[in-house]
């Protein structure tokens, strides 16, 4: 179990940097610095993120090989992989290989960015979202949004810290700016996306169709709040919620047109590490009634 855990968090991790490369090169936020380009600045932790996705997505297949005590041969894989989550791996890969292979031979960032809108999608569809037989559409459709906007938020600001680190002497007021217009949509967008898809997986009203014993929001909320799913479910919203006081203090800090001291900043990247290490142990707990 500690070994998913560990593989599920190194995948997160990975996408978190990936995604936000996209969102930056989106919202221009990875702009020229002094001679030297913000995409030769970020391109070594890019090019880490889309290989780390790679390795902690073969993990995971292995270890749920081993798991369903699979032998190697190639009918085995073939019917692993014809699983929705075998797909869901297979598209992770493909885009993992993609996306590094464009960093590693500077092809144009816009292809890098599809593959990353791909690995959203396809983590999308794992975890408890492919098996919500009820609402299989709405379950997705927010665990690709939770993605997009955890990875725009989280691995941005990774990103954006790299960058002035690595340019220390340099003073990058448009592109944390350019984040953090960004990332005040993003980090709402994680906690509402966060919020509805554990109201559903919980099972409370009125998303409780298919749980075994219907019952009202309150009697719903009792039963399935102590679970626990329900207690890291919890404890994941309590540090997301000290994570947007940080990027609240970071962006007035912006507005006034100095960046984020190192001390929140370092605090906000290691409350984002523990949050995608609950997830990792979340994705693989079941929620009441399944």
């Amino acid at each position: 179990m500690t070994l998913v855990v560990i593989t599920r968090l190194l995948l997160y991790l990975g996408a978190m940097v990936v995604v936000g490369d996209a969102s930056l090169s989106l919202g221009a936020g990875a702009r020229a610095v002094k001679g030297e380009s913000a995409r030769d600045q970020l391109r070594p932790i890019v090019l880490c993120g889309w290989m780390l996705l790679l390795i902690a997505t073969t993990g995971l297949l292995l270890l749920q090989a081993r798991d369903m005590e699979l032998e190697a041969t190639m009918d085995s894989l073939t019917m692993l992989l014809s699983t929705t989550w075998g797909r869901g791996w297979s598209m992770l890969i493909i885009a993992g290989f993609v996306g590094a292979s464009v960093t590693l031979m500077r092809l144009p960032r816009v292809i890098r960015t599809v593959a990353a809108v791909a690995v959203a999608i396809a983590l999308g569809g794992l975890g408890h979202a492919a098996a919500d037989d009820a609402f299989p559409v709405l379950a997705r459709v927010v665990d690709v949004l939770h993605v997009l906007a955890a990875g725009a938020w989280l691995g941005g600001l990774t990103l954006v810290a790299w960058m002035q680190w690595r340019c220390a002497s340099l003073r990058l007021h448009q592109s944390w700016l350019s984040f953090s217009r960004v990332a005040t949509i993003a980090a709402p967008m994680v906690l509402v996306s966060g919020v509805l898809a554990g109201w559903r997986r919980l099972q409370l009203a009125p998303f409780n169709q298919g749980a075994s014993t219907p019952d009202s929001f309150a009697v719903s909320f009792a039963v399935a709040m102590p679970s626990d799913y329900g207690l890291l479910l919890g404890a994941k919203l309590a540090l997301i919620f000290v994570m947007l006081a940080l990027g609240y203090k970071h962006r007035r800090r912006v507005l006034k047109e100095h960046a984020p001291t190192w001390t929140t900043v370092f605090t906000e990247l290691a409350l984002a590490v523990v949050v995608l290490a609950v997830t990792g142990v979340l994705t693989g707990t079941a929620p009441p009634g399944e």
